[in-house]
């Protein structure tokens, strides 16, 4: 549904709104997603932007209105936010793409853990590292990976790929340590 955190996500027009060409099959698009910057601070948010890319050798057209796409942030195997949460959208944008034309928009990830219907006061994402995946239809992008920091200084994790997973228990830690050292004299640890 609508990538947005709140209001409507800023859309790049490249392509042209006529249906006239045949629908793009899943095999001839590429989904991307690509984060504002490498990290943010806690409560500061993320600009994140994802692209519909025409692969094939024809021109073809897609729906790339908000009820075909969504972005997600992550956080290890928990889902942290979905745009589909707060403004779900079933709206429908049929565009033709031109061979090698992508369609763009925008959204930001306003910074909190957030859950199906936005109920009010929604915590604040900790310190550590995110994942952002978009998705336009069926067809997912690879991921982006991110860090939230205390104050914009303090890398908590600084990781990418397959070793993110086992950094999961270091982020833990990391958090006991700055907002919890009681919970380290535990004799279970």
């Amino acid at each position: 549904a609508n990538p947005a955190a709140s209001g409507e996500p800023s859309a790049s027009a490249s392509p042209s709104p006529t249906s006239t060409a045949p629908e793009c099959a899943d095999s001839s698009i590429a989904v991307a997603v690509s984060t504002g910057s490498a990290s943010t601070s806690v409560g500061g948010g993320m600009a994140l932007t994802m692209s519909v890319t025409n692969t094939g050798s024809e021109a073809c057209s897609r729906d790339v209105g908000a009820g075909a796409n969504e972005v997600t942030i992550t956080s290890g195997s928990a889902l942290v936010w979905s745009s589909d949460f707060c403004n779900p959208s079933k709206k429908k944008d049929k565009q033709v793409l031109d061979p090698g034309k992508e369609f763009t928009t925008s959204v930001t990830w306003p910074g909190n853990v957030t859950q199906q219907a936005c109920p009010d006061n929604q915590p604040l994402a900790q310190p550590g590292s995110y994942r952002a995946k978009a998705r336009n239809g069926e067809v997912e992008s690879e991921q982006a990976t991110f860090t939230v920091r205390v104050a914009s200084m303090l890398n908590m994790v600084d990781l990418r790929g397959e070793a993110i997973s086992a950094a999961e228990t270091v982020t833990l830690l990391n958090d006991m340590c700055l907002m919890a050292p009681d919970t380290l004299v535990d004799p279970r640890l």
